[in-house]
């Protein structure tokens, strides 16, 4: 009974009543409808068709709540990135094998699936709970949780995960990097002994990118579940787009120029 409540107040709100105008409309004290909005009292039926005339609405809208149309375009989006998403998983997976089997046979270093597992897969986690959040979201026509200080928490989440990515993208794009080189060499001197060498930051950042190589390697699932969980609170955290204006507030004034 609390949901007919609100559903109370969002449809005096809409016709822009207030408690005690409401109140008047129905002959009856402003703490009426106080109580019928809080949930402390429940109208009755023929409260409830009192009221849907006095907010000039359906009884059905003050019992059931609006039922809000599923956006089909935000699920064709979300559906699409997780099927890219998922596709994408797929091939490196592939990748990872192919190269876990080069290391074991002819003891070649691993570049792509090193790459993957400290900036691809955190990435495409946090992708993943974001396209997952807005599919749910549309699909069930949720109401987003944060609203008084959403651009706080966007930002307490964001930063340091951004912060994170953009630290190890050196150190994992160098395993690309050397990954290229070794094949490059193979293809225009087949009849060389190439060797993988790694690159050098410096030893204070070598010893840190090493730790948190380890940390990453050990407790890799926790970590990409916690970019998934990230990338659900920026969805819901996103800042709203702003509406672009039209010159002279919108209005026609082609007349100014006849």
């Amino acid at each position: 009974m609390a949901k007919i409540g609100r559903n109370i107040r969002e449809q005096r709100m809409k016709k822009g009543l207030s408690q005690e105008e409401l109140a008047e409309r129905l002959y009856v004290t402003r703490q009426t409808i106080s109580n019928y909005e809080t949930g402390r009292s429940n109208p009755d039926v023929e409260m409830l068709t009192r009221l849907a005339e006095a907010l000039d609405t359906d009884i059905q809208l003050l019992i059931y709540g609006e039922t809000k149309k599923r956006d089909m375009k935000q699920i064709r989006t979300a559906v699409v990135s997780l099927a890219v998403i998922l596709l994408l998983y797929v091939i490196f997976q592939k990748i990872a094998g192919y190269e876990e089997m080069a290391v074991r046979t002819r003891f070649e270093m691993p570049g792509i699936s090193l790459f993957m597992k400290f900036t691809g897969y955190p990435v495409l986690f946090l992708w993943a709970g974001s396209a997952a959040t807005s599919l749910i979201m549309a699909l069930t026509g949720g109401k987003v949780p944060f609203s008084a200080r959403k651009s706080l928490v966007h930002k307490a989440v964001f930063v340091p995960f951004a912060g994170s990515l953009l630290f190890m993208a050196p150190f994992s794009i160098s395993y690309v990097v050397i990954k290229v080189q070794y094949w490059t060499d193979l293809l225009l001197y087949p009849e060389k002994n190439s060797h993988s060498h790694g690159f050098t930051f410096g030893p204070l950042l070598n010893q840190i990118y090493l730790e948190m190589q380890d940390f990453i390697s050990e407790y890799s699932s926790g970590i990409y579940m916690l970019c998934f969980a990230a990338g659900c609170i920026l969805w819901l955290t996103k800042p709203e787009k702003k509406k672009t204006r039209r010159p002279w507030g919108g209005a026609d004034h082609s007349n100014l120029l006849s």
